[in-house]
């Protein structure tokens, strides 16, 4: 139970959010997936990999054009980082990371958001150390936690649908970290992808 433990409650803290949004301040429930390049740094090195990710969240507004969301996030990249290391080979894998985040961006326009986002991650991985001499080495498969940062702009192509382009970070415990960049399309449904209506006039 502990491997999806970490999920569920990211994925109740945008629910939570939108059932304290006003209807006027509600933007919407999003979804989206999109694919990537994972540049994954450990033992010294990196190594660059297809990177798939999904996002749930929901966003509301609050003033005019500014924007506060949260999401839930889960990214899968299998990068594996092989490096000579004093009496033997180390070799480190990467596989799924769950995360949390809250993001805040404002609206350029009535159909393009710029926005940033901080969270925290756990992410799957495997250290396996194969020593030049009959003793020394070791396999380790574990999960590690960390921060992750991000950046990046969603532009609407109907009131329901858009495209994004995002750029993330992860540093995470275990002295690895991995840097992401990705393109995807999703769904928004709420009253609108732009912002709200203004007050009419008293």
């Amino acid at each position: 139970m502990k491997r999806y433990s970490f999920y569920p409650a990211a994925v109740a803290l945008p629910l939570l959010l939108a059932q304290q949004a006003t209807a006027q301040e509600f933007r919407g429930v999003r979804g989206d997936v999109s694919i990537g390049a994972d540049r994954f740094y450990s033992e010294g090195n990196n190594e660059t990999e297809v990177a798939y990710h999904g996002a749930l969240g929901v966003d509301f507004f609050v003033s005019d054009n500014f924007v506060l969301g949260a999401e839930g996030t889960f990214l899968w990249a299998t990068p594996e980082n092989v490096t000579e290391d004093g009496p033997g080979i180390a070799s480190r894998k990467s596989f799924q990371e769950w995360a949390g985040a809250v993001r805040a961006g404002v609206m350029m326009s009535d159909a393009t958001l710029v926005y940033g986002k901080l969270g925290y991650g756990v992410n799957e991985q495997r250290k396996r150390f194969e020593a030049f001499t009959p003793l020394g080495s070791y396999y380790n498969h574990y999960k590690t936690k960390g921060w992750i940062a991000g950046a990046g702009i969603e532009h609407m192509l109907s009131d329901r649908f858009y495209v994004k382009a995002e750029g993330r970070y992860a540093n995470y415990k275990t002295n690895s970290s991995r840097l992401t960049g990705l393109l995807g399309i999703g769904v928004l449904f709420g009253p609108s992808g732009g912002p709200p209506p203004p007050a009419p006039p008293r």
